[in-house]
């Protein structure tokens, strides 16, 4: 099996501590989230399309996969497949 490792340029949500005004609220609202890269192998794994991405595969039979990252596919700008492994 094949495993592509990409590049996934992505919004981030966003979260801000504090009392704002309400005008500023809405400024905040609209103002997208901070762009984001991240590389990593792409897993066939995840509810609803949202990608996930594991930063180290073992390479053992049924081995492990660490780092996980699991990103909403409606936050996702752009993904770029830079190759594959054979695994």
């Amino acid at each position: 099996m094949k495993i592509p490792y990409v590049m996934v340029k992505w919004a981030d949500s966003q979260a801000g501590p504090g009392w704002r005004n309400r005008a500023d609220a809405k400024g905040w609202a609209n103002a997208p989230g901070e762009l984001h890269l991240s590389v990593g192998f792409r897993l066939p794994i995840g509810p609803d399309r949202s990608i996930t991405l594991a930063q180290s595969i073992q390479l053992a039979p049924n081995g492990s996969v660490g780092e996980l990252l699991q990103i909403p596919r409606a936050c996702v700008k752009s993904i770029k497949i830079l190759g594959k492994i054979e695994h």
